[in-house]
């Protein structure tokens, strides 16, 4: 029907063409598109606008229409009167109405809908809110309910007339309201004189007032629209204080043009009264001048409307723009009073726009496409709330950094740049187009803006690193600049502040800040001190830059008054730069924090970041990097940073060698995980003493390489093999226990309670420092009251040396290798009897009585151990010293050298007496590469090529091997001062019976004695390893210590087949659960080695109709002179899809295809960066596919899916010399002794009988 009416009006204009255009019509219109495209109306046709324009001129000329039909007159008059009756907000809120019924009710509507907002976001018309260049007409759908509204919402006054007067003064108002005579006759001199004077200096502030206090300015009781719109309290209650200030005098304004026409009102209606006693038609035309005049003023009043909705965007997310639409009603307020109706509304318009549009449209991700509107921001936005900050402070420095924060020189003194210094940037390809695309976005935000080059500017170098989220953060490097930077010490609130106020069961939410350094105006006098170049242009930061050496230092301090202003309300909060910890007993009190401090941070300037914010209470929170659990009271390490350690530390092993700048990273990495790691700084401080000592030796180059050494490894060990199993404690009881401890240069004692006990030094002691000994006095009572103690679990300590309450409250140092040692060893006890220390220091004075048992001795329980036991036993520390009192000593000497063993690690010496406190024998041993093998080789003349390509014999595992024991020979050679080549078969036997004493096994001492015959060691002109007295005592050894099979049956296939079921469609898959289900398929289906699947390439792959095929030529662990390495053929599987490694492969490469940037391998992590992966990676795959499907991989490692495999092969009848081609065996007595195993059957009869 609309578009009936619209094709009928437009052949009617054409009949009837217009030449004279007026200014008011052409004003209006012209204002009327620019209101469209402010509000992003759909784009019509050209016809649809000249029709309606020609359609007003005719109007505008009192011209009768074309068409002598009676009805369609009154058509074409009700639609031009169309935008008259906007004026009136209660109808337009009539009319809206109906027009949401008669979309929902129409399905043809609902096309047109899904029409536009397929052209919206159609991807050659990219959806742009700032064109200026898009038309505006009405909606089609939106003129039928319009026009069919006209006749029934006629003025008042018309009513009055006789029905059969077809058109009257009033009803013409809406028609003529466009209308105006482009050139009028003059009028008096001297009223054009005061109109202009008026217009142009406006009134007195005092007449003003007068005039809107004015009685008779009231409004008549039945003009509800002559009122000045309110904004809705629910927006209102969201604006920022500078919308808000904004929307206040906007609303003066509005006041202005409503008192206005209020006048106009009045004098128009006394007009007409006037004309209803007295025909006059010159009284007639004065009354038609006067209601275009109210219709221009009402649509005044709409255009005030719309723009102060306009003035709201920045506060109101994307989501919910189009409460911002012209279409939206509005009565005395400005979004029509039902907000959360009209929030549905759109909220349902936005679902079914969503699933039209796909990922398209302007709503793409920053770095799929251009930013939205909603989240640019205006660079240094707390210049602009400053009123709201005088209200929390008076601090002149506070409010000198919110309004223009300055950069602090030491001295005052300015830096001055030595021009030479200043270099062009370069870098790649891809970094080019990440600063250009990082600049941009700053440009945009006015974080930084173009300048040309001035005197005393100072030009630094930029650079940009990623975020977790996948963007890229640019930083002005400003480490020449910070050289002048004033430095201030200040305080800052930690994690471990943090976690002293949670409570068993308490609510948290975050609260962060988006570009939170971006919102500090930086003073304009110190922003040429802020500049780089890029592409020969000159850029500076306008506000304050991440790099600055006090940035963190002044945002710390304007955010130390938002949480003090907070705490003030009762809230309970702490900070960290721009992330804050908001905490409350209940969810109530939880949800008013949350409330009170988004009000206050929007109300001075900042911007939440709604999508790293957590802002619903809840009990399991991270914060700062770790995962906080109120309910467990417990914090553990997120499972990025678990992986990352885990990772980092498996790179270091697999190293003999590494920069120096890698291990300090690794270091690092793993401090700053000890907030979730109880014990974590007993294990890393031999790698930071390692580590410190090469960087003296490399005279501080970073970049130069170290040995990864035993000690190294041992704690690195310890990380990689725990750091899964990790977390803290919250709610560690207070101390249950003290025990005071002293030292003097004479001996040590303690006091439990009413238990006191002490005892000498050794002379060997007594040479150590005081600082060792007071440790040592504490390790020695610990041990004595070890019976008293272990029935408690948190002991404190008491001594009055400030350096062991470091050491034990730190679990150690680096200033001193023997505190460190004595530290950790309390700490090993403690460990080992499930017991927590604290120490603290008190005062000479008061610690008297262990002071006195320091002291005074009783010689008659004093025990000391033999000069040959002192020689022989290692970390001899209570057994040495002289007790006091016998019955509270801790006995057993040998139990605590064990432990003192255990403590070190797993790995024991060869022989007691190999092991001293100084690691100087340890240090003059070369085996870390088998270097020592090399020297044998060299001294037998043969020459250094030659001895390289022999060693090159043993592959890198069995290399690993061997050093171990080599470095026990060798050890044991120079303890004993013999010579490691020239020896007897005696000395071999004693040192491979010294290896079975400290109990090691066949193989591991089997392993020793290959690695002796590495050496070349030859004795009665046989290899060492073959002599015979040797191969006796081997014989010897299985018979005492038989090797065992770790395990006589392996798991059922099946089991991890159901769970991979479950993981589908693939397409539908995270990239990590594709990655576990390829891994996991591939070494199923093809029996491989981890190594295998590491080796995988893809170069190497061939892609045939139905199968993928990797032909490896690399060296695996069964190749050999004359062996070809088997093929790894994928193929599909159509009888189950989800089954099928063909398919899930074509996905995974797919998926990965963009993330492969330097390698080749196939198989590459499925975290940033996404490097290739290790063979331990793998493993760690293949065991957590055995997890999920509900395998004991305590029991089964990831090498037992090699077994679980080929033994179901054999199980369905698989012939055996498939599988051994497909494995990669040539003996078949490998498969038959080690991988055909019984598959465990949890269906068996046993099992069913005995479940309920």
């Amino acid at each position: 029907m609309a578009d009936a009416m619209i094709q009928s009006r437009d052949k009617k204009s054409e009949k009837t063409p217009d030449k004279k255009a007026s200014s008011v019509d052409d004003d209006y219109l012209r204002l009327e598109d620019e209101d469209a495209l402010l509000f992003d109306k759909p784009k019509e046709s050209k016809t649809r606008s000249k029709t309606s324009k020609a359609s007003s001129k005719s109007a505008a000329q009192g011209k009768p229409p074309s068409s002598s039909t009676p009805s369609t007159s009154k058509a074409k008059s009700s639609t031009s009167s169309v935008s008259g009756d906007a004026n009136n907000n209660n109808e337009m809120l009539d009319i809206l109405k109906q027009i949401r019924s008669e979309q929902v009710k129409t399905n043809c509507r609902v096309d047109n809908m899904h029409k536009r907002i397929d052209a919206l976001y159609d991807e050659e018309y990219q959806y742009d809110d700032e064109n200026q260049n898009e038309s505006d007409c009405y909606d089609d759908a939106c003129d039928e309910v319009q026009a069919d509204n006209e006749k029934r919402d006629e003025p008042p006054s018309k009513k009055q007339k006789s029905d059969s007067c077809e058109e009257t003064r009033f009803a013409s108002m809406s028609k003529k309201f466009r209308s105006g005579e482009k050139y009028a006759p003059s009028i008096n001199e001297q009223l054009a004189n005061n109109i202009t004077d008026i217009f142009r200096n406006g009134i007195s502030s005092e007449r003003f007032s007068d005039l809107m206090k004015d009685e008779k300015l009231q409004r008549p009781q039945n003009c509800d629209g002559l009122v000045t719109v309110q904004t809705d309290q629910v927006i209102w209650d969201i604006l920022s204080p500078e919308t808000k200030t904004v929307d206040n005098k906007m609303k003066t304004i509005q006041s202005v043009v409503v008192k206005t026409a209020t006048v106009m009102a009045k004098v128009i209606n006394k007009l007409d009264l006037m004309l209803e006693k007295e025909e006059c038609t010159e009284h007639s035309n004065m009354l038609d001048d006067c209601m275009d005049s109210l219709a221009l003023m009402g649509h005044a009043n709409r255009l005030v409307c719309l723009m102060r909705r306009t003035l709201m965007k920045y506060d109101i997310i994307g989501e919910y723009g189009h409460l911002l639409n012209a279409t939206v009603p509005y009565d005395k307020n400005l979004f029509g009073g039902d907000v959360v109706k009209t929030v549905d509304d759109i909220g349902k318009c936005s679902r079914i726009s969503n699933k039209i549009r796909g990922r398209g449209g302007f709503n793409s991700g920053f770095r799929g496409g251009r930013r939205p509107w909603y989240f640019r921001i205006s660079a240094g936005r707390l210049k602009n709330f400053i009123n709201k900050w005088e209200e929390i402070t008076s601090d002149s420095n506070i409010l000198d950094i919110a309004h223009k924060c300055p950069i602090e020189f030491i001295d005052g003194i300015h830096p001055i740049q030595n021009q030479a210094t200043i270099r062009n940037i370069v870098a790649n390809n891809n970094d080019t187009r990440i600063i250009d695309a990082e600049i941009q976005n700053l440009l945009n935000i006015k974080v930084i803006e173009k300048v040309k080059s001035i005197e005393g500017e100072y030009i630094s170098p930029i650079f940009v690193t990623p975020k977790k989220n996948g963007e890229y953060r640019m930083i002005l490097n400003l480490k020449k600049l910070n050289e002048h930077v004033e430095y201030h010490h200040f305080k800052m609130d930690t994690f471990e502040m943090a976690l002293h106020l949670i409570k068993q069961n308490c609510y948290m939410a975050s609260v962060d800040l988006r570009h939170a350094y971006y919102s500090v105006p930086i003073d304009e006098q110190y922003q040429k001190y802020l500049r780089f170049i890029w592409k020969g242009s000159i850029y500076q930061y306008t506000c304050l830059p991440n790099g600055l050496a006090s940035a963190p230092r002044l945002f710390t301090k304007l955010m130390k008054v938002v949480y003090a202003t907070l705490r003030r309300s009762g809230h309970i909060n702490i900070g960290y730069i721009d992330d804050s910890l908001l905490i409350g007993d209940t969810i109530v009190e939880c949800s008013l924090n949350i409330q009170d401090t988004v009000k206050l941070v929007s109300d001075l300037g900042f911007i939440v970041h709604e999508k790293k914010s957590v802002l619903i209470p809840t009990k399991k929170i991270q914060f700062l990097g770790f995962l906080i659990d109120s309910e467990k009271m417990i914090v553990t390490l997120t499972q990025d940073k678990k992986e990352m350690i885990h990772e980092e530390s498996h790179k270091l092993l697999s190293r003999q060698n590494s920069k120096i700048r890698e291990v300090a990273s690794y270091i690092g990495l793993i401090i700053s995980s000890f907030s979730a790691v109880d014990y974590g700084q007993l294990y890393y401080r031999d790698i930071e003493i390692e580590k410190i000592h090469a960087l003296k030796m490399a005279k501080g180059n970073f970049d130069v390489n170290m040995e990864i050494t035993d000690k190294m490894k041992k704690e690195i060990i310890w990380w990689s093999c725990n750091i899964y199993t990790q977390s803290r404690v919250l709610d560690r009881v207070n101390p249950q226990i003290i025990l005071q401890t002293d030292a003097s240069l004479s001996g040590w004692g303690a006091v439990l309670i009413d238990n006191k006990t002490g005892g000498r030094w050794t002379p060997d002691e007594q040479k150590y420092h005081i600082n060792y000994l007071e440790l040592l006095a504490i390790l020695y009572g610990l041990k004595s009251f070890e019976s008293q103690l272990k029935c408690f679990t948190h002991v404190k300590i008491l001594t009055d040396n400030t350096t062991a309450v470091s050491y034990v409250n730190k679990m150690g140092g680096i200033k001193s290798i023997c505190c460190n040692t004595i530290a950790k060893s309390i700490w090993f006890w403690a460990k080992k009897q499930n017991v927590w220390l604290t120490a603290s220091h008190i005062a000479g004075t008061e610690n008297t009585i262990a002071d006195a048992e320091s002291r005074k001795f009783n010689d008659q329980f004093t025990r000391q151990m033999c000069t040959e036991d002192l020689e022989r036993q290692d970390n001899s520390y209570f057994s040495s010293a002289v007790m006091a009192d016998s019955s509270m000593v801790y006995s057993g000497d040998a139990d605590v050298n064990r432990y003192t063993h255990t403590g070190y690690g797993k790995e024991r010496s060869t022989d007691s007496s190999l092991q001293r406190h100084c690691p100087s024998i340890e240090q003059n041993i070369e085996s870390n590469d088998m270097s020592c093998i090399r020297k044998q080789f060299i001294d037998r003349g043969i020459s250094t090529k030659t001895a390289s390509i022999m060693l090159c014999s043993w592959r890198k595992s069995t290399k690993k091997q061997y050093k171990v024991f080599v470095k026990k020979w060798f050890s044991y050679c120079r303890e004993r001062k013999i010579s490691e080549v020239q020896i007897s078969i005696n000395i071999v036997l004693d040192y491979l019976t010294i290896l079975f004493e400290n109990g090691l096994g066949y193989s591991s001492i089997n392993t020793a004695r290959s690695a002796l015959s590495a050496l070349g060691l030859v004795i009665d002109n046989v290899l060492v390893g073959a002599h015979p007295l040797v191969v006796r005592f081997m014989k010897g050894v299985y018979n005492l210590r038989p090797t065992k099979s770790k395990n006589i049956c392996v798991w059922d296939v099946s089991l991890v087949l159901n769970y991979l079921r479950k993981l589908s469609p693939v397409n539908m898959l995270t990239l990590q659960e594709v990655t576990l289900k390829l891994v996991m398929l591939i070494a199923l289906t093809n029996a491989t080695r981890v190594q295998t699947l590491k080796f995988l390439s893809v170069d190497c792959m061939e892609k045939l109709r139905d199968e993928f095929v990797f032909h490896l030529d690399v060296l695996l662990k069964q190749s050999r002179p004359g062996y070809k390495n088997p093929d790894v053929k994928l193929r599909a599987f159509p009888p189950d899809r989800r089954l099928c490694v063909y398919t899930v492969l074509k996905e995974y490469i797919k998926r990965t295809k963009i993330l492969r940037v330097h390698t080749k391998q196939l198989l590459i992590s499925y975290i940033k960066p996404h490097k290739a992966v290790t063979c331990s990676t793998i493993s760690r795959w293949i065991k957590v596919v055995l997890q999920k499907s509900g395998i004991d991989t305590r029991q089964f490692s990831a090498h037992s899916v090699r077994s679980a495999a080929t033994s179901k092969a054999k199980l369905y009848n698989v012939s055996l010399a498939d599988i051994m081609s497909k494995a990669g065996w040539t003996n078949v007595n490998t498969f038959a002794t080690f991988y055909n195993k019984r598959i465990i059957n949890s269906n068996s009869f046993d099992v069913n009988v005995l479940n309920n």
